[in-house]
């Protein structure tokens, strides 16, 4: 459940007295990416009477219509989520709405989520987290739900976006190393949670260890090479539930230096934990090199090394699980080098995410191609070194 308007990514748009929208683009690349939403438009006051109404008769919610005014509505293109803030007269706390996109599921080729699943897993990560990690991280419970139309309403929770401040060196964060290391750190102790306590679904470890099996025999090692990473994701801790999608841009930082997690995984499935993290970790270094399509600002990689070892730092000071001992840096690596080497091959085929006139469009494929191979030298290095 995405909590924060997404300010800068699709635009903004506020509601007038005469009930119609304007739209206030940051950017020409926002106002393209509006346009690249087939035939979908913000949620309208209509829709949106008609949800508050229906979440009030299914929910018993003692506010009206009439009572809340909408301070912002967004959407997110890609996945066609469609959202609305709306404040209480009373003073009571902001309400988000979120009208459910065809792609919401964490990866795109999933079916939809149904509204009823997406809560029950938002309620599951608020209750695990609260219990596991509360100093570090918490999550937005809902506030009910519908099928028709597909909506799950939650309580607004302000914060700044991780992606946000690592995409801009001069962002006034920055200023506050303490804060930064803090969130890292919580990030990574809010994951390890997940890891070690979260539902595992219906996907069995046979299933996990046939994925990475097609996944190192894409990757062209060696029998034997193969063979030693696939009997390390076999030892004890190293299959978890995945949490898929656990990124920068579903993380808010607060003052306190705790993180609020959005969006929870809803289809369940074991993985190594090298999987998320390595995710988590590649999309850090890909922000701050600046290659990233919504990067506007100069490149600051330096960082990346402190930032990697707060992460790291905060997750196995959770679990308890080395993630880099033994074989598991070559797991991890590789990882790394398959999301490095596949971001390249996908901006050097024109993408539909990185389409002429995103900045240093080679320079990103060179980077890239540069890191995986960095990666995969790191596994073999790492597997001689463990064999």
């Amino acid at each position: 459940m995405c909590c924060s308007p997404g300010l800068g990514k699709g635009g903004t748009r506020s509601l007038w007295p005469s009930g119609q929208w304007e739209i206030w683009p940051h950017s020409p690349k926002a106002a393209h990416s509006l346009r690249a939403v087939k035939g979908r438009t913000e949620l309208t006051k209509e829709e949106l009477e008609a949800v508050v109404g229906g979440l009030s008769s299914g929910f018993g919610w003692d506010l009206t219509w009439n009572e809340l005014t909408v301070e912002r509505v967004w959407m997110t293109p890609r996945a066609g989520n469609r959202f609305a803030l709306m404040n209480a007269r009373d003073g009571a706390d902001q309400i988000v709405i979120k009208h459910l996109g065809a792609r919401t599921g964490g990866q795109a080729g999933l079916d939809p989520a149904r509204p009823s699943t997406l809560a029950a897993r938002m309620d599951d990560l608020a209750d695990l987290l609260e219990k596991r990690c509360p100093l570090e991280a918490h999550s937005p419970k809902s506030l009910g739900w519908l099928e028709e139309p597909p909506v799950v309403a939650a309580i607004f929770i302000e914060g700044t976006e991780l992606a946000k401040v690592l995409r801009q060196p001069d962002h006034p964060s920055w200023e506050s190393p303490a804060v930064i290391r803090s969130w890292m750190k919580s990030a990574g102790a809010a994951l390890a949670v997940f890891h070690d306590y979260g539902p595992t679904g219906s996907r069995s470890e046979a299933d996990a260890i046939a994925d990475l099996a097609r996944t190192l025999s894409r990757y062209g090692l060696s029998p034997g090479r193969k063979a030693s990473l696939l009997d390390y994701a076999t030892g004890p801790g190293v299959l978890v539930p995945r949490f898929r999608d656990f990124a920068s841009s579903n993380l808010l930082g607060q003052p306190d230096g705790r993180v609020v997690v959005l969006d929870p995984p809803v289809d369940l499935e074991l993985a190594a934990r090298h999987r998320d993290i390595a995710n988590f970790l590649f999309n850090v270094q890909r922000n701050l090199a600046g290659f990233n399509p919504a990067a506007r600002h100069a490149p600051d990689p330096a960082r990346g090394k402190p930032v990697r070892h707060d992460f790291l730092a905060g997750y196995e000071s959770q679990s308890g699980f080395e993630v880099e001992a033994g074989r598991g840096g070559a797991l991890l690596a590789m990882y790394e080098s398959v999301l490095a080497l596949a971001m390249a091959r996908r901006i050097a085929a024109g993408h539909p995410g990185y389409k002429p006139g995103f900045r240093l469009r080679w320079d990103a494929v060179r980077w890239g191609t540069k890191v995986g191979l960095s990666c995969r030298a790191k596994v073999i290095r790492e597997l001689r070194n463990n064999s």
